[in-house]
């Protein structure tokens, strides 16, 4: 739900839905001046869901993004434990325009900067990043990078 659309906010919650967390919508128009992670192609594990991710970037959307001829890619700041992460798509298959970032776990605003020139480094023209957790180091990674944020949302659930 939209942050500033007070008026459904309220309805869904006198419905009894709950909010659960804030989420952000960002684009990134430019690389940020970063070195670039390393990246190569990445497949899916549907046995392996990602933590906390809506639907519109969880495992069974990037399979479905691949079956559709969308290229994914991982990239990662190191190896091992406690090194930065990211999956993110070509735009349309084709390795050019927006690319969607479906995961994004930078440990440090400077980790995040590499990790967001990977796309960049692969071919993509922008970035976008859908509906990630608000407030937090992917944030903070986003603005510093230079990126617009679009939008905030709730997430809300029914709680039965």
């Amino acid at each position: 739900m939209l942050e500033q659309n007070a008026p459904a906010i309220s309805l869904y919650e006198d419905l009894g839905y709950e909010r659960l967390r804030g989420l952000s919508v960002w684009t990134l128009e430019a690389p940020p001046d970063a070195s670039p992670a390393e990246s190569a192609a990445f497949v899916p594990d549907p046995s392996a869901p990602w933590a906390e991710a809506p639907w519109q970037r969880d495992v069974r959307t990037a399979i479905r993004m691949q079956e559709a001829g969308t290229e994914l890619f991982a990239a990662s700041t190191g190896s091992g434990d406690g090194v930065g992460r990211a999956v993110f798509g070509s735009g349309s298959g084709s390795g050019s325009g927006s690319w969607p970032l479906l995961a994004f776990e930078p440990g440090s605003v400077d980790e995040g900067l590499s990790l967001l020139r990977a796309p960049f480094a692969a071919g993509a023209s922008s970035l976008f990043w859908l509906n990630g957790p608000a407030g937090g180091i992917e944030d903070q990674c986003l603005e510093a990078a230079g990126g617009r944020r679009l939008a905030r949302q709730h997430e809300m659930a029914l709680s039965l």
